[in-house]
């Protein structure tokens, strides 16, 4: 593995950083997005279906509250901010940086 301060496998004389790291960091991060993306398999975002359960919650507190019914309307809305507690406490971490060194390495999960 060649490091950032070595000379450049490409023989140019240069230092890797100054030379072909630079490609070398773009090629790899677009190998390793291809590669996320095969083998990930097409699901729902969860955080589309606590949005649409929330917007389902919310309309018929609504209802009800229209209805006259405000503490069926409370507690249906309650409900809702707790599915969003439970949501925002156990959601899938953002993934780790691979190269804690280098800022361009940062991964901003496109979800």
């Amino acid at each position: 593995m060649t490091r950032r301060n070595d000379k450049c496998p490409c023989n140019s004389g240069k230092k890797y950083k100054a030379c072909c790291w630079a490609k070398d960091q773009e090629s790899s991060l677009h190998d390793d997005t291809q590669a996320s993306q095969e083998n990930t398999p097409h699901k729902y975002p969860t955080w589309k279906i606590v949005a649409l359960l929330l917007t389902v919650l919310g309309a018929l507190s609504l209802v009800l509250l229209a209805l006259g019914f405000p503490r069926a309307a409370g507690a249906l809305f309650g409900c809702g901010m707790l599915c969003l507690i439970i949501y925002a406490t156990f959601r899938e971490s953002p993934p780790s940086r691979k190269n804690p060194g280098n800022g361009g390495s940062i991964d901003f999960g496109k979800r």
